[in-house]
Parts: structure tokens; sequence; C-alpha cells
């Protein structure tokens, strides 16, 4: 794969459109975080990133898994390692919505969902049919608000522009 090098600066994200996903803030991290081995690995391999590079991260990959296949999907992937990061990524941009989602989501568990992938998954596949409607319900939820909830996304990274500066080589999905 042909690689690109990327410059984000001030200037860059202050042109992003209300509706920009703020993709290349965060593609260093996408290539390079850990999200399929134990917690341990995936916070040793976010170490070089701010906490907010964290959290855009992780409300992306919650948000590319529920738009592949529901909460079901992301809670069944090792994705689902993020859901916390996502959390609090929902808080700091103040979507109390989409925080709401994800407190459902900790109620129908029972408990914290937990970050291994193996044990969660048991959970999931131990809920009674009604629990897993609920969960879709959440889902249906997810999709009625994330494209205006995502604007508070783009005004939080604007707001923070500092904490996203970055300079990497990444792939370059373009050629």
């Amino acid at each position: 794969m042909k690689r690109k090098f990327i410059n984000v600066t001030k200037k860059y994200i202050e042109d992003l459109a209300p509706t920009d996903f703020c993709v290349e803030l965060i593609q260093p991290a996408w290539e390079t975080v850990n999200i399929y081995g134990t917690y341990e690995e995936y916070e040793e391999t976010l170490k070089p990133y701010t906490i907010e590079q964290r959290y855009l991260l992780a409300m992306h990959w919650l948000g590319a898994e529920v738009a592949n296949g529901g909460f079901q999907q992301f809670l069944s992937n090792s994705t689902a390692i993020v859901w916390e990061d996502a959390y609090k990524g929902y808080q700091a941009i103040g979507s109390e919505k989409l925080a709401y989602l994800i407190e459902e989501l900790i109620k129908i568990y029972g408990t914290v969902i937990p970050f291994d992938r193996e044990e969660r998954v048991n959970i999931l596949e131990s809920f009674s049919k009604k629990k897993l409607e609920e969960i879709d319900t959440l889902t249906d939820l997810y999709y009625e608000i994330e494209e205006t909830e995502w604007r508070k996304v783009t005004l939080w990274v604007k707001a923070n522009s500092e904490k996203f500066l970055i300079q990497a080589e990444i792939n370059d999905y373009g050629n």
C-alpha cells in the first residue's frame, strides 16, 4: 500500500466542515492502536496519543461497528474494547444522547461491559431475546441521532485543536 505524509495543523482543523468525520486526525492511531489483544496492550499502544485523540478514535470505532451491524456486532467484536473511551468521548463532546445509549448498554449487561472479548461475547450470547431486542432498540436510536450528534464531535475537535495536531505517515487509501 502506498503511504502519504499528513501534517494536521490548527488551520486544517479550523477549516473542517461541521459534518466532517475527522478521519485524518485519527488515522495514525487507527493504524497503530491494538484493539485485538488485551486491555493492557490496548492501553500501551495508546500512549503516544492525547486523551482527546483516544476518545475520537474510540468514537470512530464504535460508530464504524454500529453502522456495519448494530450494537450487537460492536459488542461481539474485538472493537468493543474501546467502549469506555467512546463513552467518555461522548461525555467530553457534550452528547448526553450518545452517552445515554452506552449507559443503557451497561444496564443491559448488568455490570460494566467487559473489555475482554470472550467474556463480553459469552454474556451477550446468554442474553434473552428481550435483552437482545433492547440492544437492537438502542441501535435504532443510535442511527436516528448519530448524524446530528456527530456535529458536536467536530465542534469539540475545533475547540481543542491543539490536542489533535499530528504529523505522521499513514496509508493512502485514495490510491
